[in-house]
C-alpha cells in the first residue's frame, strides 16, 4: 500500500464546436453513435484528453449505474423532486466508492477532511510496454491535511512516503527545510517540470462591468505598456528561486505545435517574449500614447477623460504565498510609472460568481494552462467558458454549446 497525504448524462442531442450540431444515441449498452453535420476531426482528441479525470467535461458516464438514479430510465423517481442533485453526487467517483470508473484507481472508501483510500481497478485497460498491468501497486490512502502548516510538519517528520507538490502547499521556499530534514525522513525531493506555460499570472477582465474601465483593458497598448512596466527577472528571482524562463504567458512549451518543427519553436519563442523587455520609460510613453496621463499633477495618472484611474489586483483571499508575494511586486512595479494600484484579496465563495457576473478586473492567481495543443484546448485563446479573459463571451458560447 501507499500512504499519499493530501490537502483538503444521458443521451441528447447538443452542439460540439462553434456551430455544429452533435447527436447522440445509444445503439445498445456499449455502443454510442455520435453524428455531427459537418467534419470534427478533433472529437477523438477531445475524449481523449477528458477521461473521467474530476475535472474537465464530462463526455462519459456509466449508464448501466447512472441511470438507476435518472427519471428518464428510472419512472419511479419523482421530476418535481431534488433528483438531478442526488444524480450529480452519484457520478461524483471521488467521492462515491460505488461508481464505476475508468481510471487506474477505483475508490474503496471515503471520509469528508479526514481520507480516502483507493485500490487498483481490476478493470483497468492500461499496460507497460512490457506487457505488465497498470498501475503497479495495489492502493494508496490519501490522507486530507486542513492546516497547511502542519501538512508541512508531517512531512518534515516523515508521517508521509509519497506526495505530488502541485496538490499540495509546498513551494520552492520550502525546499530548504524539506532538504534539510531528509537524513530523518528518508523522503527524496524532487523538482518537477509539470510543462505549466507560466507561473503566477495576471489577466485582465475584458467583460469589465464599468465601460470606461472596459474599453481601456481592451486596449491593446495599454495592457503592453503594462507589460514593459513588470519586472518579471525579479519576481523570477525573489517568488521562484531563478527557476524556469521569463515569459509573458504561453500554453505549455511542450505542447505539440512548438516542438513539431523548427517553425514551431519560433512561434512559441515569439509568443514569450512578446512586450517582456522591462522598460519602465517605454511603458510611460506608451501609456501617454493611449491618453492615460497624470493631468492633475498628483503623480498619477488619469483616464484619457481626465477621471480617476484605479487598477485592482483582485485574487483568492486565500490564495498562496507564490500569488501573493508576485502582486506585491507588480503593485510597486505599476505605481512606479504613476498607476493606482490595490491589491484586493476576495472571499473564495463569491469570486467566481463576481468574476463571470464582470464585476472583478483582474484574475492574478492562476497559472497558464498546461493543455496538449491549442486545438484540443484553446480555452486560453477562445472565449468558450466563462472563468478566463472573456467571462461574458465564454457564457454566451456556452448558451449555445461548446465541445
Amino acid at each position: 500500500m501507499l500512504d499519499e497525504d493530501h490537502p483538503a448524462t444521458p443521451p441528447d442531442e447538443g452542439r460540439s464546436g462553434k456551430g455544429t450540431l452533435m447527436k447522440m444515441r445509444a445503439v445498445d449498452d456499449t455502443t454510442l453513435v455520435l453524428t455531427f453535420d459537418a467534419p470534427t476531426p478533433l472529437t477523438a482528441d477531445r475524449l481523449a484528453m477528458w477521461v473521467k479525470r474530476g475535472i474537465g467535461p464530462d463526455w462519459m458516464q456509466p449508464r448501466h449505474y447512472m441511470e438507476q438514479f435518472h427519471p428518464r430510465y428510472n419512472k419511479r423517481i419523482d421530476r418535481k423532486s431534488d433528483w438531478a442533485e442526488k444524480h450529480d453526487e452519484k457520478k461524483d467517483f471521488p467521492q462515491n466508492p460505488e461508481c464505476p470508473t475508468m481510471t487506474g484507481w477505483k475508490l474503496k472508501s471515503y471520509k469528508e477532511d479526514v481520507n480516502s483510500v483507493w485500490e487498483r481497478n481490476p478493470y483497468y485497460w492500461c499496460v507497460d510496454r512490457e506487457g505488465n498491468q497498470l498501475p503497479y501497486i495495489d492502493g494508496i490512502t490519501m490522507t486530507n491535511v486542513q492546516s497547511p502548516e502542519v501538512f508541512k510538519l508531517r512531512v518534515i517528520e516523515g508521517r508521509v512516503n509519497h506526495l505530488y507538490g502541485g496538490f499540495s502547499p509546498l513551494f520552492l521556499n520550502d525546499i530548504s527545510a524539506l532538504r534539510q530534514a531528509q537524513p530523518r525522513n528518508k523522503l527524496d525531493v524532487r523538482l518537477w517540470d509539470a510543462g505549466d506555460g507560466s507561473g503566477s499570472l495576471v489577466f485582465f477582465n475584458q467583460d469589465y462591468f464599468e465601460p470606461k474601465m472596459r474599453a481601456l483593458i481592451r486596449n491593446p497598448k495599454f495592457r503592453q505598456a503594462l507589460s514593459h512596466a513588470y519586472n518579471r527577472a525579479q519576481v523570477r528571482k525573489a517568488v521562484y528561486y531563478n527557476t524556469g524562463e521569463l515569459t509573458t504567458g504561453t500554453l505549455s512549451p511542450k505542447a505539440i505545435e512548438y516542438r513539431i518543427n523548427e517553425q514551431g519553436k519560433q512561434v512559441y519563442r515569439q509568443w514569450r517574449d512578446s512586450y517582456i523587455k522591462y522598460d519602465p520609460e517605454l511603458a510611460k510613453r506608451m501609456l501617454d500614447e493611449v491618453g492615460v496621463k497624470d493631468q492633475n499633477g498628483d503623480g498619477l495618472r488619469e483616464m484619457p477623460d481626465g477621471s480617476r484611474l484605479r487598477v485592482t489586483l483582485d485574487y483568492h483571499a486565500d490564495s498562496a504565498d507564490e500569488h501573493v508575494r508576485k502582486n506585491e511586486l507588480l503593485t510597486k512595479d505599476w505605481k512606479a510609472i504613476g498607476i493606482d494600484v490595490r491589491m484586493n484579496p476576495i472571499p473564495p465563495e463569491s469570486y467566481e460568481d463576481r468574476w463571470a457576473a464582470g464585476r472583478i478586473m483582474t484574475n492574478t492567481n492562476w497559472e497558464t494552462g498546461d493543455g496538449p495543443n491549442h486545438l484540443v484546448y484553446p480555452q486560453w485563446l477562445v472565449p468558450m467558458e466563462r472563468s478566463r479573459w472573456a467571462p461574458l463571451h465564454g457564457q454566451m458560447y456556452s448558451l449555445r454549446g461548446t465541445p
